[in-house]
């Protein structure tokens, strides 16, 4: 009898279940989620993102990103990744429909708000939340469309939106083609070292041979006849001293590569480019434009990173000490022995 009496609570407990789940499938269906329309990300002009501590508003400038009204550069990789999320916005279901916002990161302590601008025309709105639990889906809220109901958005991506000017600036101090660079000046204290680029004409014979079964068609033709030879005048690139001393064009090469894009650890924002004098060594660079960098002395022990300016950056930095070590050679190992 005790048997039949588990049996039947069991039995009981499993419909209960089962109509519980065919009515949740339901409720389910009966919904519908909001239809986002897709825009077109290069149409976007303007991006403001809002913490609870901070807004952020970044303004297109031709085909890259500025930053606030100090119009740094944005990070080109980042920008795609912000840019990615507000054009292609999707939920893909329905969380909540009560205002407990705090438990998904949606109240006003917690929430990033997005707004997205063509022009003057105000093209997307959203609120972020925390990453749901699986890590695929973000919490967002779709306050530019009257709704206060809680949606999963498709992917996580609150980290790309909740950033500082410090990562989200392009750190690329200096920036040129080394091909087009022709003439180099590296100061080092009291001593200087200028490099001039020089392009000598060299002649390369190329021999017009015939495929291997034409020859052996032609061999006993042609066996006497010499073969058919083309010159090609080339260029071969070369260095010397401003006083003719023949120059080591690996070093050289070393240096332009190490310099040509050169992106720094961080920014510093407590001090002007003026502020700075006496550099450690200076390296001018001419060609189609001029491109300057200065390194500066740190005065803490081992150190690790050492403060910079360049003539294409407004902002001075910090560079890492083995990028450092590269650039800052003997002037010595330029000139071939």
């Amino acid at each position: 009898m005790k048997m039949k009496t588990e049996y039947l609570i069991l039995s009981i407990i499993i419909i209960v279940l089962s109509i519980y789940l065919v009515q949740r499938d339901t409720d389910r269906s009966l919904y519908k989620l909001p239809d986002i329309i897709e825009i077109d990300e290069k149409k976007l002009t303007k991006i403001e993102i809002t913490g609870p501590e901070k807004t952020m508003v970044l303004n297109r400038s031709g085909d890259s990103w500025e930053i606030g009204p100090e119009k740094y550069r944005a990070d080109e990789d980042k920008m795609d990744d912000i840019l990615g999320v507000v054009g292609k916005l999707k939920v893909t279901a329905r969380v909540a429909e009560s205002k407990g916002y705090d438990r998904y990161h949606l109240d006003k302590d917690n929430k990033i708000t997005v707004k997205a601008w063509a022009g003057d025309k105000l093209k997307r709105e959203f609120d972020l939340g925390k990453a749901a639990s699986s890590y695929r889906h973000t919490f967002v809220k779709l306050s530019g469309m009257d709704d206060d109901r809680v949606y999963h958005g498709r992917g996580s991506f609150r980290n790309k939106f909740d950033t500082t000017l410090e990562k989200l600036r392009d750190k690329t101090v200096l920036l040129f083609d080394k091909e087009k660079i022709r003439e180099i000046h590296i100061a080092k204290g009291k001593e200087s070292l200028t490099l001039l680029r020089k392009d000598v004409p060299v002649k390369a014979v190329v021999t017009d041979e015939d495929s291997v079964e034409d020859m052996d068609k032609e061999k006993d033709k042609e066996k006497d006849k010499e073969k058919d030879k083309e010159v090609i005048e080339e260029t071969e690139i070369t260095w010397q001293t401003a006083d003719g001393k023949e120059c080591d064009v690996i070093k050289i090469n070393e240096l332009l590569a190490a310099s040509s894009k050169l992106i720094c650890e961080k920014f510093i924002y407590n001090k002007m480019k003026s502020d700075y004098k006496e550099p450690i060594f200076s390296i001018i660079l001419k060609g189609s434009e001029e491109y300057k960098l200065d390194i500066f002395d740190n005065a803490e022990k081992d150190a690790k990173d050492f403060p910079g300016i360049t003539s294409t950056n407004k902002t001075s930095f910090m560079l890492p000490k083995w990028k450092v070590d590269r650039l800052n050679k003997d002037l010595s190992e330029y000139i071939k022995i």
